[in-house]
């Protein structure tokens, strides 16, 4: 090549190189921040619950009507055990006697307390039994606050909460006598809850709850009943199989009427193979 037109060559290269950076330097480029909010002041300590260096622990904060309950303690065992970020048993399919399983470590003594921001209207709800389980899934449903606590005559089972003293009690010993229900999955659906437990009759179940030991019923008895469940705004769905559909898509609005199979997908006894996804408002996907 002629030593000109290389020249020539090199130089187009060059003014042509130098042009994309001059337009790199002029293009603007953005960059999305974060979600940051800051504080208006410093935070501080506005409740000492376990004077001294002992500490409360709390954990399950749930807001009902304004105010904020929670478990946490003021005993001297505070320091035998360590924060929990919200403790969920897990589903066991043949319950069996409390003691046959005696707990690990000190008895716990973990009560149920609400604050309304201030040191004065920080105070125990009410003073649960002591026990080496947690007191777990505080959950608002409507005007209730509902919960997972043990008792020594009724193992661990369902309670519920007005925000007062005398209104927080036991509500239902689903398994009857010292076992425990092994209820969880507390979940709300409007002004009720759903929740899977255990009981003689039939096994592990979706219950309901309306807050009355009168509402607080299984919604139907299956063949092989779900372990889990999802819920819309208005409606619990699960897997089940009730001996003739397979194992199908159902739906529940807490009432044995109104507990059906959404769907026979697979016909017969094989079951549709689905899979529950997240419901976006009160409509639920699932992949089958």
């Amino acid at each position: 090549m002629h030593k000109g037109m290389m020249k020539l060559l090199l130089r187009r290269q060059k003014n042509n190189l130098a042009r994309r950076r001059r337009q790199v330097k002029r293009t603007p480029i953005f960059e999305r921040l974060e979600d940051r909010r800051l504080m208006a002041a410093a935070p501080e300590l506005f409740s000492d619950i376990n004077t001294g260096t002992l500490h409360s622990n709390p954990y399950g904060f749930t807001e009902l009507a304004g105010e904020v309950y929670f478990f946490a303690t003021n005993e001297a065992s505070a320091n035998d055990y360590s924060p929990q970020p919200e403790p969920l048993p897990l589903p066991v399919l043949d319950p069996q006697p409390q003691d046959w399983f005696p707990g690990f470590g000190p008895v716990l003594d973990i009560d149920l307390w609400k604050t309304d921001g201030t040191a004065a209207g920080t105070v125990r709800v009410k003073d649960l039994p002591p026990s080496r389980e947690y007191p777990d899934q505080l959950t608002k449903a409507g005007a209730a606050l509902y919960f997972a606590a043990f008792d020594e005559a009724t193992g661990k089972e369902l309670w519920t909460s007005d925000g007062t003293t005398v209104g927080t009690s036991l509500l239902a010993d689903i398994m009857p006598g010292e076992r425990s229900s092994d209820l969880w999955n507390i979940t709300a659906v409007g002004d009720r809850i759903f929740f899977v437990a255990a009981d003689n009759a039939h096994g592990r179940e979706i219950w309901t709850s309306d807050g009355t030991a009168a509402g607080t019923t299984n919604v139907s008895d299956f063949a092989f009943g779900p372990v889990s469940f999802k819920v819309s705004a208005t409606r619990a769905y699960f897997i089940a199989d009730d001996g003739v559909h397979g194992s199908e898509l159902w739906s529940s609005d807490g009432t044995q009427a109104g507990t059906a199979v959404v769907k026979d997908l697979r016909p017969g006894a094989a079951g549709g193979g689905i899979v529950l996804l997240p419901a976006v408002g009160s409509t639920m996907y699932f992949r089958s």
